[in-house]
């Protein structure tokens, strides 16, 4: 299993590189390394530039559909996975942990896509993703279809549900940073 880190956004509402601002001290992106790194075989960043990244030593895989979000950094990982299901978490959600990943992974079965949920809301960008993806990934960005919800129905992608009981679960699991705000409050929850 590969633990894939989307960090290719442009993170316009941020206004700078969201996946190396700091919270308490580290870089966003480390927080989802530590998460993978022992609940996967290798971890790899979807990106498409390699030097803002060099420091945490990873591979660093660029998309094929350029300017695509999340979907295509998917598609390219699914690409260099060869064979290989994976686990996709993104560079702004520093509250997953290796135990809900865990959790995903056994959950996933043998659905073709399988995301996680919050009281109803699906979070597309922590989930685990077969092989089988990888072509209606392809036709997707090829027609310019790019909302990851279509793209979840049309591979019979399922999900998760993420609740109290489960290993790893608090209230904030799936809150990503977009902006200088959400920052100050993944501090305050943090500290």
């Amino acid at each position: 299993m590969i633990g894939v880190i989307l960090a290719g956004g442009a993170s316009t509402r941020m206004g700078r590189t969201k996946a190396l601002v700091p919270l308490h001290g580290r870089p966003l992106i480390s927080y989802a390394v530590s998460a993978l790194q022992p609940v996967t075989d290798h971890v790899v960043i979807s990106a498409n530039a390699e030097e803002p990244y060099a420091f945490l030593r990873l591979p660093v895989v660029p998309d094929v559909y350029l300017n695509c979000g999340p979907l295509a950094g998917i598609h390219a990982a699914l690409r260099y996975a060869g064979g290989d299901a994976i686990v996709v978490t993104s560079c702004d959600m520093p509250f997953v942990s290796s135990a809900l990943i865990q959790h995903l992974l056994h959950s996933s079965g043998t659905a073709s896509a399988c995301v996680a949920s919050i009281d109803g809301r699906i979070h597309p960008l922590l989930g685990v993703y077969r092989t089988t993806c990888l072509k209606p990934a392809e036709s997707h960005l090829m027609s310019g279809r790019l909302k990851m919800h279509h793209f979840l129905k049309e591979v019979g992608g399922h999900s998760l549900p993420l609740t109290p009981d489960i290993p790893g679960y608090t209230s904030h699991c799936c809150f990503n940073i977009n902006s200088d705000d959400d920052l100050k409050l993944a501090q305050s929850l943090i500290a």
